[in-house]
């Protein structure tokens, strides 16, 4: 079972706990308008494990 997961959807419309209930590293690779920003912060953010670092 692989630990990496790849989708491809439109992080504005994803819920992020639907596919992770937790994570130790989350790469976003996403939109540059501040409305894509704020959501995929909010979201990557609510399934950050507490002791993993959060780099942006």
């Amino acid at each position: 079972m692989s630990r990496i997961h790849l989708i491809k959807r439109d992080s504005k419309e994803l819920n992020f706990y639907e596919f992770f209930k937790s994570s130790d590293l989350i790469f976003i690779d996403g939109g540059h308008d501040y409305e894509t920003i704020e959501k995929d912060t909010i979201n990557s953010r609510s399934i950050l494990k507490k002791r993993c670092n959060y780099l942006a």
